[in-house]
């Protein structure tokens, strides 16, 4: 994305978006790409 992880954690919090610990599935990367406008990406 080319930002930090910090940058990223902020910016879901931002977004009040909660991810568990671990990997992240399909759905939940198509949930915060669209919460934080990469819909393109998605």
């Amino acid at each position: 994305m080319g930002f930090s992880l910090r940058t990223f954690q902020r910016r879901l919090k931002d977004a009040r978006i909660e991810i568990p610990r671990g990997l992240i599935g399909p759905e939940q990367q198509v949930e915060i790409y669209k919460s934080l406008g990469w819909a393109e990406m998605g």
